[in-house]
């Protein structure tokens, strides 16, 4: 499985690269087309860029406030089919 993204540098001075999926993805199985987004997918959940260029498992947390935080924890194989998952930068 390839999973598409391209590097964004800020305008900020020292600021860190970011990285956002390009284009659609090709999945290697039906389970990871139904969980992609939900929990699993690229980078951070619910942000479009971020310093992460990895393909994720996302462990919610919650906090003694009753909040709760995302954990990213990035992952090299599909956790179903055992496929590769392989993050190319788009050129």
């Amino acid at each position: 499985m390839r999973v598409l993204y391209r590097s964004r540098q800020s305008r900020r001075r020292g600021a860190p690269v970011v990285y956002e999926q390009a284009g659609p993805t090709r999945w290697c199985c039906a389970e990871m087309c139904r969980w992609w987004g939900v929990i699993i997918g690229f980078g951070v959940r619910g942000h479009d860029a971020s310093t992460s260029r990895d393909v994720n498992l996302y462990r919610y947390l919650p906090q003694a406030n009753g909040r709760v935080i995302v954990e990213v924890v990035p992952i090299q194989n599909c956790p179903w089919c055992g496929e590769v998952i392989e993050p190319c930068r788009e050129k």
